[in-house]
Order: C-alpha cells, then sequence, then structure tokens
C-alpha cells in the first residue's frame, strides 16, 4: 500500500530485496563450488542457503562428526584411525571400556587420543588446579561432614 512518500509499499520492497539478493547470489557464485576444508574435494553449489557447508559428507557424514571438524579438525577417517589404533580401548590403560570421547588439552588444544566418557570426565577435572585444590581439601577435613551427618539425626 502506498503511503505518498515511497514509490513502492513495504512489501513489494521486501520482495524486490529478496529476489535481487538471491539473483546477484547466483551470478556471483554460479560454477564456483567450494572445497571441503579436510580433504580438499570439491563441494557442489548449495541450494537455497545462504552460505555452503565447508566439510564434505565423506570426511563428516553426521552432526556428531561436524562438530569433531569445528572443535578439534577431527574428521571421521582421523577418529577411526585413533580408535583402531588404540583396539577401541581407552588410552588410559587400566580402564576396559571402549573409547568414544576426543581427550584434548585445554591450554593447547592439541588432540591426545581417545578416551571413554567417564575418564574424559575425570581428566577434565583434574586439568583445573582450582578443583584438585579443593578436592584435596575435602578429603583431607572428613570431620566435618561426620559433624554435618550427627547435626542433622539430631534435628
Amino acid at each position: 500500500m502506498r503511503d505518498g512518500l515511497r514509490s513502492w509499499c513495504r512489501q513489494c520492497v521486501a520482495l524486490y530485496n529478496r529476489d535481487w539478493r538471491r539473483e546477484w547470489a547466483r551470478s556471483t557464485y554460479a560454477g564456483r563450488g567450494a572445497e571441503c576444508g579436510q580433504c580438499g574435494e570439491l563441494l557442489p553449489p548449495a541450494r537455497g542457503r545462504k552460505y555452503i557447508t565447508q566439510i564434505c559428507r565423506t570426511c563428516a557424514p553426521d552432526v556428531r562428526f561436524r562438530s569433531l571438524v569445528k572443535r578439534y579438525g577431527v574428521d571421521k577417517q582421523m577418529f577411526e584411525a585413533m580408535y583402531f589404533d588404540q583396539d577401541g580401548k581407552c588410552a588410559i590403560t587400566s580402564c576396559v571400556r571402549e573409547a568414544k570421547a576426543i581427550d584434548h588439552d585445554h591450554l593447547t588444544g592439541r588432540v591426545r587420543g581417545l578416551l571413554c566418557q567417564g575418564c574424559n570426565i575425570a581428566i577434565g577435572f583434574l586439568e583445573s588446579a582450582q578443583w584438585m585444590a579443593d578436592a584435596a581439601e575435602y578429603l583431607v577435613t572428613p570431620a566435618d561432614l561426620a559433624a554435618l551427618l550427627e547435626a542433622s539425626r539430631a534435628s
């Protein structure tokens, strides 16, 4: 609907701008496929999306592997290689569970290996110096816990 100040109504301007942007993107990116960031395979151009996916389906067949590539730079082939190097077991030798989690150094971001979920969580706590100090303090003073239990029984 015209308001006397513009030659086109708001809806027409919005439609025109949307169509113009789509046509501009088609003409600008026509024939140019992106390459996979991991393996270099040529990716097909995206349809109806503004951004092109930068990881091919071979390197990251599902959402989990896309997340691993984004966070740690580990694609499916790298994950499988580490998994088979460790015989599918946790990298901590005393643990016999299946390795499903990627362990990495929080300071450098370097991937160290595959761990089971429990060991990965435990190592995350062990890397925190403040948490270690708090846990050590808690273990040294068990009398406080006994006092709390007695107080709760008395009331």
